[in-house]
C-alpha cells in the first residue's frame, strides 16, 4: 500500500528528490535528519532568542495600555480634585469596567468609530500575534504526548489544524480528563487555558475600552433652585472650599454631558498586564519542554498543515482500510470516535529504511537516530 507524497520541497528545498517519467513529477527519496543535529550551542541561542522575542511580545499591553494612557494623564488631567471625580465620589459610583482614563470631546459617532477601530486592530491584532506565537508551541507539545502516550483522532486533528477554537476546548477538556501521567495533563490544562484566553483576547480588549457621558456639568450656587452658577468641566480643579467641605451653603449639582469621551479602564489593564505575562511565560516554558525532550522536534520533523494530513490520512488508511474516500467527514468523524488512541511510533522495513508513523499498537517512548534513514 502507498502512502500520500508530500511536497517537501516546498518546506526544505535542499531535500533529495529523483524525476520520474515524462512529466518531470519528483519522488522523494529517503533521507536522514543530519542536517538537524545542532550543536548545544547553537540550540540554546535558538532558545535565548525565542524567548527574548518572547518577552518583547509580552510588553505589546504596555506599550499599546500604558504608554497611551499615560499620555493621556499627563495632557488630559489637571492637579487636585476635578469635577468629575467629585462627582464620583459624592454619589459613590463605580464601574469595574467603566473607563476611569479618559480623553477627548466626541460625538456619539466618532466616540463608537475609536472604540471599534481599536477594537479590531488591538483586539483582533493581538489575537492573531497571540495564536501565531503559540501555533508552534502548540504542536511541539502535541507531538512531546504523541510519543509517550496515544492521544484521540480528535484531540490530534483539533490541536494540530485548530488550536484556537471552541470545539478544540471540548477535546482539551477530555485530554486533561483521559491521558494518563501528569505530564500530559499538565500540558493540556496549559493548552485549555491558552485556547480560553486566545479566544476570549478580543472581549477582553473590548472590555477594557469603552466611550462614557462624563459628569461635565457642575454648578455652585447658594440657592438650590439656581443652577446657573459657575460650570466646571470634568478635568478641572474644583474650589479647594467645597472639596474639603468647608462652605455649608454651597449647593452642587452633576449633570450627564451631552458629549462623549473614550479612554481605558484601569482595572482591566491590570487584568490584561497580569494575564499576557503568564501566558507568554508558561508557553514558552511549553516550547522548550519540546525542544529539549521531543524526539521528532529536535529532529525538526515538525508538524504543520500538510504534516498533519499526511500523518492522519496515513493512519486512517491503516485503520479503516483503503476504501474510505467514499464516505463523508461525518461518516468518518462518527467511526473514528470508536478507533483506540494513537501515537507515534518507528519501524524499519526490508530494505533498512525506518518508518515513522501514527498507530494505536502500544509501544514505548518514541527514540529517532540523527543518522538512520527514514522515508
Amino acid at each position: 500500500m502507498s502512502r500520500p507524497q508530500i511536497p517537501y520541497e516546498l518546506l526544505r528545498p535542499k531535500l533529495a528528490s529523483r524525476t520520474v517519467g515524462d512529466n518531470n513529477r519528483q519522488i522523494l527519496s529517503p533521507r536522514t535528519f543530519a542536517t538537524a543535529n545542532k550543536s548545544r550551542r547553537r540550540r540554546a541561542c535558538q532558545q535565548v532568542t525565542v524567548g527574548i522575542c518572547l518577552s518583547l511580545l509580552m510588553l505589546w499591553p504596555l506599550f499599546f495600555y500604558g504608554l497611551p494612557a499615560g499620555l493621556l494623564s499627563v495632557f488630559f488631567s489637571s492637579s487636585g480634585t476635578t469635577a468629575i471625580e467629585f462627582c464620583r465620589r459624592s454619589s459613590n459610583e463605580f464601574s469595574f469596567i467603566e473607563p476611569t482614563i479618559v480623553m477627548g470631546n466626541f460625538t456619539l459617532g466618532q466616540a463608537k468609530t475609536i472604540d471599534l477601530c481599536w477594537n479590531t486592530v488591538i483586539g483582533r491584532g493581538g489575537q492573531a500575534i497571540m495564536g501565531y506565537a503559540s501555533y508552534n508551541a502548540v504542536s511541539s507539545a502535541l507531538l512531546r504526548i504523541a510519543e509517550v502516550t496515544p492521544v484521540t483522532y480528535d484531540l490530534f486533528a483539533s490541536l494540530s489544524l485548530n488550536p484556537n477554537d471552541w470545539f478544540t476546548i471540548i477535546d482539551l477538556v477530555k485530554g486533561v480528563r483521559n491521558l494518563q501521567g501528569w505530564r500530559p495533563k499538565f500540558a493540556m490544562f496549559w493548552l485549555l487555558f491558552s485556547a480560553i484566553l486566545i479566544i476570549a483576547m478580543p472581549s477582553i480588549i473590548d472590555a477594557s475600552t469603552g466611550y462614557v457621558q462624563p459628569l461635565t456639568l457642575f454648578y455652585v450656587s447658594g440657592d438650590v433652585n439656581d443652577t446657573h452658577g459657575p460650570e466646571y468641566n470634568p478635568t478641572e480643579r474644583i474650589p479647594d472650599a467645597l472639596r474639603v467641605g468647608e462652605a455649608t451653603d454651597v449647593e452642587y449639582i452633576c449633570k450627564t454631558s451631552t458629549i462623549y469621551q473614550w479612554g481605558f479602564s484601569r482595572s482591566w489593564f491590570m487584568i490584561i498586564m497580569a494575564l499576557i505575562p503568564v501566558w507568554f511565560f508558561g508557553t514558552y516554558c511549553l516550547w522548550l519542554d519540546a525542544q529539549h525532550n521531543s524526539e521528532l522536534t529536535r529532529k525538526m520533523r515538525n508538524l504543520g498543515q500538510w504534516r498533519t494530513i499526511a500523518d492522519l490520512s496515513e493512519a486512517m488508511t491503516a485503520e479503516l482500510g483503503p476504501h474510505i474516500n467514499g464516505y463523508s467527514d461525518k461518516e468518518l468523524a462518527k467511526v473514528l470516535k470508536s478507533r483506540p488512541a494513537i501515537k507515534y511510533d518507528v519501524q524499519v522495513d526490508e530494505q533498512g529504511i525506518n518508518h515513522i508513523f501514527l498507530t494505536p499498537r502500544h509501544s514505548s517512548k518514541l527514540k529517532l537516530s540523527f543518522e538512520a534513514t527514514y522515508g
